[in-house]
């Protein structure tokens, strides 16, 4: 999963691509310093002036340059390894025409202003489509919450940079309660695309979760000499 952050990292910053990490992979880095030790997936929230950035075949042959796949999915995109990596799975996922996608994968999420308080003014950003929206209908940021900061994520033998939102701990803070530094819980099983039973315990290890060693394949159009 550090790879695919670190892949979509790199492409965006290429293709001026604003990009924010989300929820669980921001209470990663406010709490672990990286990925939290048993959570399956990364998530992102793409800025919304730059949401058509990502459509195109250059962007396309950009990740599977690095043996990735820029997925539709009806929350936005999914970035897949092209080809599963020793540990990985493929799951299916019933809300858009039981696509197979592969696992493990970076969640995209595309994102629009609106208007929050009634003030007329569009100063608020929520998910841009209604089947996110119906899920996760609380979900927002603050204009000054997306003006992101770069920040150094993951174990000492796999550190990457990431975009996190601005005023990270009342961004979090508004998700997952005051206790969020405290408690921890899941409740989906990404890699087999199901719920699980949620279980609130107290945190006891605050180290980030570590990087598993797998070769992803490149793409075979960019074989060549090293």
């Amino acid at each position: 999963m550090y790879y695919l952050l670190d892949v979509f990292h790199k492409v965006s910053s290429k293709f001026d691509i604003r990009y924010w990490a989300e929820c669980g992979t921001v209470l990663g880095y406010r709490r672990h310093g990286g990925i939290t030790p048993w959570d399956d997936d990364i998530d992102v929230d793409v800025h919304p002036d730059d949401l058509l950035k990502l459509v195109g075949d250059e962007i396309e042959e950009e990740f599977a340059n690095y043996g990735c796949s820029l997925c539709p999915i009806y929350f936005g995109y999914r970035v897949c390894p092209i080809s599963l990596p020793t540990f990985g799975n493929s799951v299916n996922n019933n809300t858009t025409k039981n696509v197979a996608y592969n696992w493990p994968f970076l969640d995209v999420f595309a994102t629009a202003f609106f208007d929050k308080t009634g003030s007329g003014m569009r100063d608020h950003i929520r998910y841009k489509y209604l089947a996110a929206l119906k899920w996760w209908p609380e979900y927002y940021l603050t204009r000054e919450e997306i003006q992101a900061n770069e920040v150094s994520f993951g174990p000492d033998n796999m550190k990457i940079k990431i975009l996190v939102p601005d005023k990270v701990d009342d961004y979090l803070g508004r998700i997952y309660g005051d206790d969020y530094m405290a408690i921890a819980y899941q409740e989906l099983d990404h890699a087999n695309n199901r719920p699980i039973r949620k279980v609130v315990c107290k945190i006891t290890d605050r180290g980030p979760g570590q990087a598993i060693r797998a070769e992803i394949p490149r793409h075979p159009r960019t074989v060549g000499p090293p």
